[in-house]
């Protein structure tokens, strides 16, 4: 019976709602609700589960966890595809927690994304790092991890993993040498074993373009 009763109850205050909302919205255009009565109409909803909103960092708006989601996306579409977690919170005026559980949820729905160190990352963005890469190639000859790591603040590691699988397609260009190199070899026979022969080979793993067939590439 308080069961039945406790639904009576919020069924009352959803169509007493309701009808304070019809009753704005039928009203002349020259009443508008207070501040305090819309904050009071979004608690109620809040409360009573209708909506789910959250407080931006100065308290004056409310968003939907779906509108910040949008926003997120379309602030990484902005920037190029690359965009700290941290540089979100003044830009959209939310607060961190809202911005990492909402890039969270982007990054379980959408498998072209991918986070490194705090930065969110594009694919389209890293295809477009390759391609820079490749028409550096085709000035310079050559490149090492290193140096492309440092050029997009990467570390040695993530960057041959980004190179490696765009060789060939992206990146007209072989890859060389140890993109681990240690700064302290020992001097066993084997020392070498892993390295693709190359009597030029630098102490850096590096890219060489591959040399060019007959005819444009494109």
């Amino acid at each position: 019976m308080v069961e039945r009763d406790d639904t009576q109850r919020r069924m009352d205050e959803l169509l007493a709602l309701q009808q304070e909302l019809a009753n704005v919205q039928s009203a002349k255009a020259g009443f508008k609700l207070s501040e305090p009565n819309v904050v009071e109409v979004v608690q109620k909803m809040v409360e009573m589960g209708l909506l789910e909103v959250l407080y931006t960092s100065n308290g004056k708006e409310y968003v939907t966890p779906k509108r910040l989601h949008e926003e997120v996306a379309d602030e990484i579409l902005a920037h190029g595809g690359r965009i700290n977690i941290t540089e979100l919170p003044p830009i959209l005026n939310v607060d961190l927690p809202h911005i990492e559980r909402a890039v969270d949820q982007l990054l379980k729905r959408d498998g072209s994304l991918q986070l490194y160190q705090g930065d969110i990352l594009a694919s389209y963005y890293l295809d477009s790092l390759a391609e820079d890469v490749h028409q550096a190639l085709q000035v310079a000859g050559r490149v090492t991890i290193g140096d492309l790591a440092m050029q997009y603040n990467f570390s040695s590691e993530f960057m041959s993993k980004l190179i490696e699988p765009r060789l060939g397609t992206l990146i007209d260009a072989k890859l060389s040498g140890d993109p681990n190199p240690d700064p302290n070899p020992s001097p066993t026979p084997n020392a070498n074993a892993h390295r693709i022969p190359n009597p030029n080979a630098e102490q850096a793993t590096r890219c060489t373009r591959a040399p060019s067939p007959t005819g444009t590439r494109r």
